[in-house]
């Protein structure tokens, strides 16, 4: 987990381009899962990013779109640069959204960070943990992974996704969702 508070600060004034704010590339076969899945899956975005932020709103706006995954956002009221309120703001989220009932009901939550994989498993989700591009996090790429390895109960509880010579890590998502629907759907 982080102890930087500012670690997110290039989120809400990274550099800016027709992409929105650019921080970084969009992982391979990302856009293409969300895009093929719609049909079977709603997806919508959890984010600690702060809502308040005009600028921040519309560069995430922009950058999904401008990748062709348009989905609902539901941003933080108040900016939370520390992960223990992250969790408690996804975790409050997902449990809005879930009795909500306006996106089905919610099965899986697909993230990279622990603050994600904290709010998902608190609220009876499947956590799919993307390693290919991992938050910030003392430590690096290296951290994050143990920061989230603590969090694995050893009961299965987390699905790990990462890339290989055979197949990009969104593919391996898209595959274990597609399990995952055809399985709720003979329920």
């Amino acid at each position: 987990m982080t102890s930087d508070p500012f670690a997110g600060a290039r989120l809400y004034f990274g550099r800016e381009s027709d992409k929105g704010n650019v921080t970084g590339d969009i992982m391979p076969d990302c856009k293409e899962t969300v895009r093929e899945l719609a049909h079977m899956w709603n997806f919508v975005a959890v984010t600690a990013r702060w809502g308040g932020i005009t600028r921040c709103r519309q560069n995430t706006e922009t950058w999904l779109r401008a990748h062709g995954m348009e989905m609902p956002v539901f941003y933080a009221s108040w900016p939370y640069p520390t992960d223990r309120p992250r969790v408690d703001f996804k975790a409050s989220a997902i449990r809005h959204i879930q009795s909500s009932g306006k996106y089905g009901e919610i099965l899986v939550g697909v993230g990279d960070r622990p603050s994600d994989v904290l709010a998902y498993l608190s609220t009876g989700l499947k956590p799919f943990v993307v390693t290919d591009a991992l938050g910030e996090v003392d430590g690096g790429a290296d951290g994050h992974m143990r920061a989230l390895r603590k969090l694995d109960r050893g009961d299965n509880a987390l699905e790990y996704f990462g890339s290989t010579d055979e197949a990009s890590a969104w593919q391996k998502v898209r595959k274990r969702l597609e399990e995952v629907g055809r399985e709720f759907a003979y329920k």
